[in-house]
C-alpha cells in the first residue's frame, strides 16, 4: 500500500512543546512520562516510550521497522527487525481508550506501521 493510499486522519508534522495531548493521553516529553485521561501514569519502557516518540514525530506516514531500530536504538543494529513488532504489541496493551480500543498504530503489510491518530495537539 503507498502512502496516498493511507487514510489522511493525520497531517505530519514535529513534535513541538514539552507536552502533548493526544486523545486519551498526556505526554511528557521532558520527564518521558504519559498519563491517561484519570491523570494515572502508563508505565512504559525506555523503548515503549522511544517508539511512542518516534510515532508521534512521524504521524500519518508508514515507517519501517529498520527505520524504527535505528531511531530508538541510536544508530545500534540489532540481528531481528522483529523487535519492533514486540514493542508495537506492547504499546498497543498499554495505550488503550477508554472504550477498550488500543492506540492506532496500523501494520502497512510489507512495508511496516503508521500512527494513523486523531485528536492531536
Amino acid at each position: 500500500m503507498a502512502n496516498s493510499d493511507l487514510p489522511a486522519t493525520v497531517s505530519p508534522s514535529p513534535i513541538e512543546g514539552p507536552t502533548l495531548h493526544l486523545e486519551n493521553w498526556t505526554i511528557d516529553l521532558n520527564e518521558r512520562v504519559v498519563f491517561d485521561t484519570g491523570k494515572n501514569v502508563v508505565h512504559l519502557t525506555p523503548s515503549e516510550f522511544d517508539l511512542l516518540k518516534y510515532f508521534l514525530r512521524n504521524a500519518g506516514r508508514v515507517v519501517s521497522r529498520a527505520e524504527i531500530v535505528a531511531a530508538i536504538r541510536d544508530g545500534r543494529s540489532v540481528a531481528d527487525l522483529r523487535i519492533v513488532d514486540g514493542l508495537v504489541v506492547r504499546l498497543r496493551r498499554k495505550l488503550v481508550r477508554p472504550d477498550g480500543t488500543p492506540i492506532p498504530i496500523r501494520s502497512v503489510r510489507g512495508s511496516g506501521y503508521v500512527l494513523t491518530m486523531k485528536g492531536f495537539r
